[in-house]
């Protein structure tokens, strides 16, 4: 049976790209991470957002997590964690807009207990596989010296005839390993920061008069909370302190860091395949988020999530694309005029419904007037961003034909560019399909501007939110899905190298 293999190639942008080690390979990430997550949560606010934190520690480590597969790990568990931090974040605002508060010490206790969950599953998992990496790295070079640390002698105060010491007698001491120690202290303080941050919102359970008559914790939660926040903030800071003395001895031995500087560039940086695989991942996965802030959440009229945001995230999927496909200009240029417009189309929206109302539109010429240019600004909107989208289409439809398409035939009738040239075809249709499903939400969010002047009880408008919104949701769910198919055959043509 003979059996006849296309081997992808790499197309020449990516073999014409740069790569630079960094100086001290990312160690200086965890010198700076500490100063946003030592400090305490007040219950779900956390005072430096904890995600930056790991977006700097992430960019450490995009280097270090190819060195061994513990470093991969952790940089894997970090990547989901960052995740949760900015959900955790975002959290705090939407149970203030949107919660009573009556229901708030309960959702508070629930969104904390939930988050403290995902800490103990990701978090404290992925500082242990970090300081396994480090180890594992220390483990393969020779002439290592910020591991171990040498102890001074203990000076004996007493005579101990039994182990025939002496006052006075100097007894050598077991070396100290910096690695160990901080791995010890930093999942106890993490575990300690997350069980803190969730205990005294229990005392929500109080919090029904109804319930508790006699005694009522949640009467007391200030002096929980500032005693919780005490403690972490204590551990905190010698956590704190640690951490950067050891970033500081791993930068200043130059035998480990240049032994694996040069270990990165003769194993690592030859495999370009590694790099143009990793960006176009990132980049999907950021466009499959992308596509969902398309989903219009309203209230009072006003946007929850701001369209700018979409935009945004598309900007740096594209930014990642751009490295191995042409083509990412024209969508920048694009992505940067919608987000600016959408912006200000928002800001035009609030002053309207700020200082006018609907049935005002029917009885003030000034409401009037204002409302037939927000009502041209949205129009303006809807078509920028149907021009973005399709420039951003270009793009995938680049990575379609650049990095997808590794047929295997087996007594085909069909020749191995053939199936490739099917393979395109089917993913570029699913593209085109796409794109209708875009203009039609386009259409839909022009016609949701009828809304306000329609003001008859009999004959009313109200369906075209939800149809909106249903619209949407049916092209970010298409959207998403051909996303993925790109990215199985992205994941297929780079499974042999």
């Amino acid at each position: 049976m003979k059996r006849q293999e296309s081997a992808p190639t790499l197309d020449p942008i990516v073999l014409k790209r740069k790569k630079k080690i960094k100086k001290h390979l990312g160690f200086t990430a965890l010198a700076v991470f500490p100063l946003f997550f030592f400090l305490p949560d007040l219950a779900i606010f956390d005072f430096l957002p904890d995600f930056i934190g790991y977006i700097i520690l992430l960019c450490g480590l995009s280097q270090l997590r190819d060195l061994n597969d513990y470093l991969g790990n952790a940089y894997d568990r970090f990547y989901k964690i960052a995740w949760i931090s900015a959900a955790r974040f975002l959290s705090f605002f939407v149970t203030l807009g949107l919660v009573t508060p009556q229901e708030r010490p309960d959702t508070m206790l629930l969104i904390a207990f939930v988050f403290g969950i995902f800490d103990f599953i990701f978090l404290i998992p992925a500082w242990r596989d970090l300081f396994e990496g480090i180890s594992y790295l220390v483990t393969r070079c020779d002439g290592v010296t910020f591991d171990v640390v040498l102890r001074k002698p203990k000076t004996v105060r007493r005579n101990n005839p039994k182990k025939g010491l002496r006052r006075g007698d100097k007894i050598e001491r077991k070396p100290y390993h910096r690695i160990e120690g901080i791995r010890k202290l930093t999942i106890f303080f993490v575990g300690m920061k997350t069980v803190l941050n969730v205990l005294p919102e229990f005392a929500a359970l109080t919090a029904d008069t109804e319930i508790s008559t006699v005694f009522r914790l949640y009467d007391y939660i200030a002096f929980l909370r500032g005693g919780a926040m005490i403690a972490v903030v204590a551990v905190g800071i010698v956590w704190f302190v640690r951490m950067v003395r050891f970033a500081r001895a791993v930068k200043k031995d130059l035998v480990f860091i240049e032994f694996y500087r040069e270990k990165y560039r003769t194993d690592v940086l030859t495999k370009e395949h590694i790099f143009v695989h990793r960006h176009l991942q990132n980049a999907l996965f950021l466009a499959s988020i992308a596509v969902v802030f398309r989903v219009d959440i309203r209230m009072d009229h006003m946007h929850m999530i701001p369209d700018a945001l979409m935009a945004i995230l598309l900007l740096i999927s594209a930014a990642l694309l751009g490295m191995h496909v042409a083509g990412r200009r024209k969508f920048t240029v694009a992505a940067i005029v919608y987000a600016v417009c959408s912006f200000a189309v928002g800001l035009f929206e609030y002053y309207f419904y700020y200082n006018y109302s609907v049935t005002s539109i029917q009885t003030s010429e000034e409401s009037r007037r204002v409302f037939s240019m927000l009502c041209g600004a949205k129009l303006a909107e809807q078509v920028l961003f149907v021009g973005m989208f399709v420039l951003f289409l270009v793009l995938l439809r680049s990575v379609v034909r650049s990095h997808t398409g590794f047929a295997v035939t087996e007594q085909e009738t069909r020749t191995p560019s053939e199936k490739i040239r099917s393979i395109h075809k089917d993913l570029e249709k699913q593209l085109k399909i796409s794109l209708v499903f875009a203009a039609v939400t386009a259409v839909s969010k022009a016609l949701l501007i009828f809304l306000a002047l329609e003001t008859r009880p009999e004959c009313t408008l109200e369906w075209l939110p939800a149809v909106d919104i249903l619209v949407s949701a049916v092209f970010a769910f298409f959207t998403i899905r051909t996303v993925r198919a790109i990215y199985s055959q992205v994941e297929y043509r780079f499974m042999l190298l």
